[in-house]
């Protein structure tokens, strides 16, 4: 019970930062890093649909399927 309140209540996407980036580019990068936490804890709550979930992914300018094919290459994003 306790690790679903956890689950509920945690947004876990990281930001981009970089040196030299701007309080304004930081702040428009946090927003899209909370509206992506929040897509991907709605997808994995099944509220939102798979398709919707990469249109929100193509709109951050993610592609999924290079992502995807990294990720089976070994390769890790962070």
């Amino acid at each position: 019970m306790k690790a679903d309140l956890i689950f509920e209540r945690s947004l876990a996407t990281p930001a981009i930062w970089y040196p030299g980036q701007s309080d304004e580019e930081l702040e428009i990068e946090m927003a899209r890093m909370i509206e992506r936490s929040f897509a991907i804890r709605a997808f994995m709550q099944g509220k939102i649909n798979w398709d919707d979930f990469l249109c929100l992914l193509q709109e951050h300018e993610i592609d999924a399927a290079a992502t995807e094919d990294g990720w089976e290459s070994g390769l890790v994003y962070l």
